[in-house]
């Protein structure tokens, strides 16, 4: 996890965290850091169906909102 102390908050999620995992992060951003919302800059190709269903419901649950900013590069020849 990656937290910088700024509001919003930044969360790295290449790592593929499992739902506890980002519910137990959000939580503490919530809780600890008085977040209301948390900046996804990257993405899980990995767990292709579930992870964008465990990201939205872990941050609903942990009551907090999230933005995300994915950023697509395409090499043009």
């Amino acid at each position: 996890m990656v937290v910088l102390a700024t509001e919003p908050l930044l969360l790295s999620v290449e790592s593929c965290q499992s739902y506890d995992d980002l519910f137990s992060d959000f939580s503490r951003m919530r809780n600890q850091f008085n977040a209301r919302y948390v900046r996804l800059y990257s993405w899980c190709d990995q767990r292709n169906n579930e992870f964008p269903t465990d990201v939205v419901r872990a941050a609903y649950n942990a009551g907090i909102g999230m933005l995300n900013i994915c950023f697509i590069c395409q090499t043009i020849d």
